[in-house]
């Protein structure tokens, strides 16, 4: 016998789908189909499981370096630029177990959405087809490498912009300096401190939403843990 599951995902790219010793990793494609083997006549758990975001590896924050200057440089020839790090966070994993009757061959369409941020933090969609609700259950964990994740590419980006403009103010306030320009010393100098007090600015901000944004996160999760028991 073989339980087919026909699936239907969208914006997530690391699932693995498990039944007994059997499993599955999911990467990336939109629409595909896995198949179990069953061996006999019975009741089967299906396990769906996200799997959380891994730390960065030193190879991993090169490539995320490089893709932020490529990133900020598109951004600003199109004007359109911020730092908005919300939007880049998969706030929730989840791991859902379908509990099957198995008799013979089987299909089971399963749609997955991904978990987001719209003006709040937003729970992966999972349906399972065909299967009643008593059969199905879903626990969800806070995904909370990708917190850090995200808020540390936005301050990758934007010291991409700041240092390098401070560095060549840093440069021009010791050439004024040895040309003893005081008129040009101050002029420069009062520039090299707006960079330096914006960037300031933009970490603290960047940090302030990063600590308010995952106890909401961290408080959403905590509410429907509590509705559940």
């Amino acid at each position: 016998m073989k339980c087919i599951l026909n699936l239907n995902i969208k914006g997530i790219s690391n699932i693995r789908f498990s039944c007994g010793e059997q499993e599955y990793n999911f990467c990336g494609e939109e629409k595909t189909e896995i198949a179990f083997d069953i061996p006999e006549p019975g009741i089967y758990d299906i396990k769906i499981t996200q799997i959380p975001t891994e730390k960065y590896t030193v190879i991993d924050w090169l490539v995320c370096f490089l893709a932020s200057i490529a990133e900020l440089a598109f951004e600003i020839f199109t004007s359109s630029c911020n730092f908005k790090w919300q939007k880049e966070v998969v706030p929730y994993c989840f791991c859902t177990t379908v509990k099957i009757q198995m008799t013979g061959d089987r299909k089971i369409d399963v749609d997955i959405c991904d978990s987001e941020f719209k003006g709040v933090w937003q729970y992966p969609k999972i349906k399972i087809k065909n299967i009643s609700g008593e059969n199905i259950s879903t626990v969800y964990s806070l995904n909370e490498r990708d917190f850090k994740n995200a808020k540390i590419h936005n301050i990758i980006k934007l010291s991409i912009l700041i240092l390098p403009l401070s560095a060549f103010f840093v440069l021009a306030v010791i050439s004024y300096i040895l040309s003893k320009s005081v008129l040009q010393l101050l002029i420069v100098s009062l520039v090299l401190a707006l960079f330096i007090g914006f960037y300031v600015f933009q970490i603290n901000k960047i940090k302030k939403s990063y600590s308010k944004e995952i106890l909401a996160a961290k408080n959403k999760l905590n509410n429907i843990q509590n509705k559940v028991k």
